[in-house]
């Protein structure tokens, strides 16, 4: 018995003591590559349409690359305690967004 609590024990510390400076661990996050793309439904809006056809709504584009069809690579967190008017596309936050060649 003392055996099966220390494993379980064991097993336990080690889930929760994953390392967490890599952003991309998480099941919340995704990445890819992707290009900007300006849709017009409720007033307007820049959002980004995956190379996978993924619809990605970030609530934190740069202004710097809102213009219709940069491509660009991105990492964000899906932002599931969030809802949108858009309607269009997962909610996400950026980590990181940089344009691709």
């Amino acid at each position: 018995m003392r055996r099966i609590l220390l494993a379980l024990s064991l097993a336990l510390f080690a889930g929760c003591a994953g390392d967490n400076s890599m952003p991309n661990t998480s099941p919340d996050v995704v990445q890819g590559t992707g290009t900007i793309r300006y849709q017009s439904l409720e007033g307007g809006f820049y959002g980004i349409v995956g190379d996978d056809g993924r619809h990605l709504d970030p609530t934190n584009l740069p202004a710097s690359l809102t213009t219709d069809g940069v491509r660009v690579h991105y990492l964000a967190r899906t932002r599931k305690d969030l809802a949108s008017i858009h309607m269009w596309g997962i909610i996400v936050d950026l980590i990181s967004i940089d344009r691709a060649p």
